[in-house]
């Protein structure tokens, strides 16, 4: 019965479907003993099939259910998409055929969710099935379908390359480092072995693409085409493919085809059974392509990239972070907005110069020349395909150190047109490192010093040779003529997002002495752009590759209409380390928008990476400074067309509370590098910082002016054992751990009695005994769980999540106040602006810890926070989320309120603000805000 049900359900919602224009539907599609429950053909993707597998029930289980037998559907369909659904249990108890039509057409209860080939949990929407009709054909899902496949035929490919049932155990093992060595990937471990037969199997992927696509080429209409080759019997199939390959590398086409190339040779010369796997695994790769190769001009974004960055661990040694496809977008709308230029105009729009100077696989070009295109089509009222070639040879520009990365841009670029002249395209992989000549580069920031006398970089002697098939020299994406021409004050737009990992964890691929050579060079451009511009050179923390990029990026951009968007960490936006560089900006550009995320599901623009981020739009600008734009996202958009709704939205100066909240910043502020707001979803809190920071120098004061605030948590971790030895000659009282489930209240108990280690104990007794104190301040905290940010010890302690602090003053009992003031909702605010790494996550150095502002004792009376400690030192604190209600809290606030002279109103409502912090709650901000 449930199944004759489930049935009569399928059927009532694809007669449904079919009343929404150009959709047909068509129930119970049987293929053999296996039934398709609904499929779905679109009059405008004809060539796209939908298959949806549906159950009765919207539990957990049904969901699993659905999506297993939905995505076994697309096994033998490579072109196919599909949906899951779940229809709600009350339609099962419905009898006859207008009830149930009426109970679908009003049920708001439908679950429905594209499913994707790859093992990835699908996403579930609630809603009607006029909702289901809009999202099943909108213009972002094939376009998803198409990376999806891909994707998907990449990791099947590596899959049968790896089966060990078709290789040898010798060749398993001995494949992967062939394919390193072909593809001069520097991969040693078994994880990084697996990425190797991952990324031959997507270069081959990607050659098999712009085979397909160069059919219409009428230079290569001689050339055996993509299905030729796959016509071929298994003993010929990859010679036929390698030959037709070599014919097209004798126009074009190198960055693609070299390294299939050099995968498939691999291939050849491997024993028999492990070719026929590979055999077999190139054919699965064809076969996708074929099925897709020509519906890629329609991507909006970088296929290529989200997987090539999954598999590639170079980020943590260069510091470079993939920016995912749908931040790419909005940061590129955001950039170049509708009166950015006449759009209609095409001779003006080929005068565009768009850089990227660390590339990585194009993906922000790729934005922003689908934002070109966009523009184009609303403007003129015409098709913009002819746009493809002259934006990818006169308008892109890429730079990037990493050569694989840089060879997938270029092929990103050229799928959509394949007519594309690769010695026009301007995309150079930068020499880093120690070279053969004896001299060290530094990529893209050697263009910020040059030898010659007029002090204008040439880009031309900082081009690194890419391995080519025949000699390994080219010096581009292709080999062609260089530009010797200046790229000083060239471009319209910098759009990047640069790499910001800290030096001591950077370039860990090379050598310690390599590394020095690097950090050398790196000191001597710094030393040069000082001299050439003491204000560009003051922004540079060398410390840091990203600082560099800020007075590149000023010297590539026009001098009056230049625009800089970028994506930063936002915790840059407020540490000390950056503020030369903020000076600096906002000096050279009006800062006109900053978006952070504050959606819990998704903190960042990039992938790969737990920080928080920000989006930075700045323009050139000599009109009068207007206020900065803070626009805190409740959620991320989740496809190209939210994206482009929501830049439309924010383009116009109305975002609406179903994306988040906006809050306007003066120029002053910016200019005195007052950035905080994008710290906050509430920029009302922005605004209570404000008035605390106002304070500063009167009533409050820099706590390390007034503390002794050290040492660091893993200079005791360093020094001691956390695990206690009896026998040792002494021990330390300890606060290694914050537990939210121990550290309920201000007093506290060491939890370790630690034992130096032997190698280190006359250090710990000379240099950290003497800074143990009883008063304690955390170091790192869960801003959705914690109790406690200080805490007071019965006996002198050091601390690993803890550093101890020791006033400085000799005002009694000052400790205590200090403990109290930093549990109250004011030293929370001030804890909440000094957050680090991530804002739900955070981190404090010893230098974000003494620049905390704190009461000072000689301009105010603080015995109400020495009486209120006393009072509440034992009881138990609510976690931050729930302070609103903790009337511990609130009476340690009316304690910090009569020491501020401010109206205890005014702190509770703090203190409420503070609850709904997205990144304190954890929860949406739609659910407080919306």
């Amino acid at each position: 019965m449930a199944n004759t049900r489930e049935e009569v359900l399928n059927t009532v919602v694809a007669s449904m479907l079919s009343k929404y224009d150009s959709i047909e539907a068509a129930p119970e599609q049987r293929e053999g003993p296996e039934a398709i429950d609904i499929t779905v053909r679109h009059e405008n993707a004809r060539n796209t099939e939908v298959v949806i597998e549906a159950k009765i029930g919207t539990s957990a289980g049904k969901k699993r259910e659905a999506t297993k037998q939905v995505r076994q559907r697309l096994e033998s369909r490579p072109s196919a998409m599909a949906f899951a659904v779940c229809y709600p249990n009350d339609l099962k108890g419905l009898a006859s055929l207008s009830q149930l039509e009426t109970g679908m057409a009003n049920t708001q209860q439908l679950w429905f969710a594209p499913v994707p080939r790859v093992d990835k949990a699908p996403t579930w929407r609630e809603g009607s099935v006029q909702e289901f009709a809009s999202v099943l054909f909108q213009n972002d899902l094939p376009q998803s379908n198409i990376a999806d496949a891909i994707e998907y035929s990449v990791r099947q490919a590596a899959d049968l390359i790896s089966d060990r049932t078709l290789f040898s155990p010798a060749q398993a093992e001995k494949l992967p480092p062939l394919l390193a060595e072909a593809l001069a990937l520097p991969f040693k471990t078994p994880k990084n072995k697996r990425a190797a037969v991952l990324i031959a199997a997507l270069m081959v992927s990607n050659a098999a693409l712009l085979h397909h696509r160069l059919r219409v080429v009428d230079n290569l209409l001689d050339v055996p085409t993509l299905q030729n080759c796959m016509d071929c019997g298994d003993d010929t199939f990859l010679r036929a493919l390698i030959d037709a390959w070599k014919a097209i590398l004798k126009i074009d086409y190198h960055p693609v085809f070299d390294p299939a190339v050099s995968v498939l040779e691999t291939f050849i010369a491997v024993d028999h059974n492990a070719r026929m796997g590979a055999v077999h695994a190139v054919r699965l790769l064809v076969k996708y392509a074929l099925a897709h190769a020509d519906d890629l001009a329609a991507l909006r974004f970088d296929h290529a990239g989200p997987l090539y960055h999954r598999l590639l661990e170079s980020a943590k040694y260069d510091g470079s972070f993939y920016t995912n496809n749908v931040s790419a977008l909005l940061l590129a709308r955001l950039a170049l907005t509708k009166d950015f230029t006449d759009w209609s105009d095409e001779e003006g729009m080929g005068k565009l110069k768009v850089i990227d100077p660390a590339c990585g696989t194009g993906t922000l070009l790729m934005a922003a020349m689908h934002t070109i295109r966009d523009r184009y089509i609303n403007a003129a009222g015409q098709d913009a395909d002819f746009l493809h070639l002259f934006m990818v040879e006169d308008v892109l520009h890429g730079l990037d150190i990493n050569r694989h990365g840089i060879q997938l841009a270029a092929c990103n670029l050229t799928l959509g047109n394949p007519r594309v002249d690769y010695t026009k395209m301007n995309l150079f992989t930068m020499r880093h490192g120690p070279q053969a000549d004896g001299k060290t580069h530094i990529g893209s920031l050697e263009l910020l010093a040059t030898a010659e006398d007029d002090g204008t970089p040439n880009l031309t002697q900082f081009i690194s040779p890419l391995p080519r098939l025949e000699n390994l020299e080219a010096e581009r994406a292709q080999p062609g003529d260089i530009n010797g021409d200046s790229y000083v004050g060239i471009f319209d737009v910098v759009i990047m997002n640069p790499p910001f990992t800290r030096n001591d964890i950077r370039n860990r691929q090379y050598t310690a002495r390599d590394r020095k050579l690097i950090q050398d060079r790196e000191k001597e451009v710094v030393d040069f752009v000082r001299k050439r511009d003491p204000e560009a050179g003051k922004a540079i923390d060398h410390t840091n590759a990203s600082g560099f990029f800020t007075p590149l990026a000023d010297m590539l951009l026009k001098k009056e209409t230049g625009v800089l968007a970028k994506v930063l960490p936002t915790t840059a936006l407020t540490n000390a380390s950056g503020n030369q560089e903020r000076m600096f900006l906002a000096n050279q550009f009006l800062i006109e928008t900053i978006i952070t995320s504050h959606d819990p599901s998704r903190v960042n623009f990039s992938e790969n990476t737990d920080i928080h981020e920000s989006l930075f739009i700045a323009r050139r600008s000599d009109a009068e400074k207007n206020p900065t734009r803070f626009i805190s996202l409740g959620r991320m958009p989740r496809d190209a067309h939210e994206t482009m709704l929501l830049a439309d939205m924010i383009n116009q100066g109305k975002i609406s509370t179903e994306w988040g909240m906006e809050h306007e910043w003066r120029w002053e502020r910016m200019r005195d590098d007052d950035w905080q707001a994008a710290l906050f979803y509430d920029g009302e809190l922005a605004e209570a910082y404000y008035d605390l920071a106002a304070l500063n120098g009167t009533r409050l004061q820099i706590a390390g002016n007034a503390c002794a605030i050290e040492p660091e948590g893993r200079r005791v971790r360093d020094a001691f054992y956390r695990v206690q030895n009896l026998s040792a000659s002494w021990k330390m009282p300890v606060l290694w751990d914050h537990s939210t489930d121990i550290h309920r209240t201000m007093d506290a108990k060491p939890d370790v009695l630690a034992t130096p280690k032997s190698q280190r104990e006359a250090y710990a007794r000379s240099r950290l005994k003497g800074k143990a104190s009883r008063l304690l301040i955390s170091n790192r905290l869960r801003t959705n769980t914690v109790r406690t940010s200080a805490c007071y010890t019965e006996e002198p302690a050091l601390g690993s999540a803890w550093v101890p602090v020791t006033p400085l003053s000799t005002y009694p009992n000052l400790a205590h106040a200090l403990c109290a003031w930093w549990n109250s909702t004011p030293g929370i605010l001030t804890m909440l602006y000094a957050r680090s790494h991530a804002l739900d996550y955070s981190k404090y150095s010893l230098d974000l810890l003494r620049q905390l502002l704190i009461p000072n004792p000689k301009a105010v009376d603080v015995s109400p926070l020495v009486e209120v400690f006393a009072e509440t030192r034992q009881q138990i604190l609510k976690p931050w989320k729930e302070m609103d209600t903790c009337s511990v809290r609130a009476r340690i606030d009316e304690a910090a309120a009569q020491v501020l002279h401010m109206d205890g109103a005014k702190i509770a409502d703090w203190r409420k603000r503070i609850t709904l912090e997205p990144t304190v709650s954890n929860r949406p901000a739609v659910a407080h805000f919306g």
